[in-house]
């Protein structure tokens, strides 16, 4: 019975997860870009040719990461924006 429950749920489950794949995959994939774009223009240099660590834009790709897209993308876009860094297509 009980493998009979965890099954349904498994195909029930799975049709979902394959339609928001595509579109998971293009929000991590424009979120890390956000990030890349962030560490190359917003970041600042430390004197040992490193960056100073951003907690916020680090907490947004790990939003992202775990697909939670709408708390982390913003976040990462008004860093860029404020600094007047156009942001990439989507």
């Amino acid at each position: 019975m009980r493998t009979a429950i965890i099954a349904l749920g498994v195909v029930l489950v799975a049709p979902i997860a394959a339609a928001q794949g595509p579109q998971a995959d293009r929000d991590l994939a424009y979120c890390e870009q956000l990030f890349d774009m962030h560490g190359r223009y917003v970041a600042y240099p430390t004197r040992r040719g490193g960056t100073v660590r951003d907690g916020m834009a680090d907490l947004a790709v790990d939003r992202c990461r775990n697909g939670r897209f709408a708390e982390g993308i913003p976040i990462l876009e008004v860093k860029l924006q404020r600094v007047r860094i156009p942001l990439p297509q989507r």
